[in-house]
């Protein structure tokens, strides 16, 4: 479907022009999946994209930070998803001292007994949150991002964070299969591109 639509005979029609049905919304995966590796734009009727639910936020957010550590509104959705004892109050006093001495947070995160009204538990916390992410970004240096998304997912206990939001256990389990069908996107795109380095895949 991709090929014909980057192939259309005649005069190059517009992207409007082309629409896909099916019949189930977990059926768009494939299908997203094609049209973002060639860049084709898309909007989906009557659903929702695999990549607009929460599950898939949480994903990409951590993969964010993980290739930029500057990205301060990744790390902020996923400070505390799932519960790691850095709650609002240690948000707001990371901050306010990032606004005051014009650092990024996940730095913050290396040094929190710098930052002004963070208790202990949330110094160690901190502390403990800096030592993953450091610890994932060498995994995809190392190895790639093949297994990095189930991993993180695992080592964080995310299904806790769905079982906590979500109280028929098979919504959970539905949640957390498109949560690990990112990870399985992100596999298929690296395979695809394998001249790109790990961060740019």
């Amino acid at each position: 479907i991709r090929e014909r639509i980057e192939n259309a005979d005649g005069k190059k029609p517009a992207w409007s022009d082309f629409a896909v049905i099916i019949r189930a919304n977990a059926q768009s995966r494939p299908f997203e999946d094609e049209f973002l590796a060639a860049k084709i734009p898309y909007i989906i009727i009557g659903g929702q994209s695999l990549f607009d639910r929460k599950e898939a936020r949480d994903v990409v957010s951590f993969l964010s930070l993980i290739v930029n550590p500057d990205a301060d509104n990744q790390l902020l959705r996923i400070i505390n998803v799932p519960p790691r004892g850095l709650g609002d109050k240690t948000v707001d006093a990371l901050n306010a001292h990032a606004v005051r001495h014009n650092s990024r947070i996940l730095s913050l995160l290396a040094a929190p007994e710098k930052v002004e009204g963070l208790s202990p538990k949330a110094v160690d916390a901190a502390k403990k949150f800096h030592g993953q992410i450091e610890s994932w970004r060498r995994r995809l240096r190392e190895s790639g991002p093949q297994g990095l998304i189930k991993h993180i997912l695992e080592e964080t206990d995310y299904q806790q964070e769905l079982t906590s939001l979500y109280k028929d256990p098979l919504d959970v389990a539905s949640r957390w299969n498109e949560a690990l069908e990112v990870g399985e996107s992100l596999e298929s795109y690296a395979a695809k591109y394998p001249h790109l380095s790990p961060e740019e895949a």
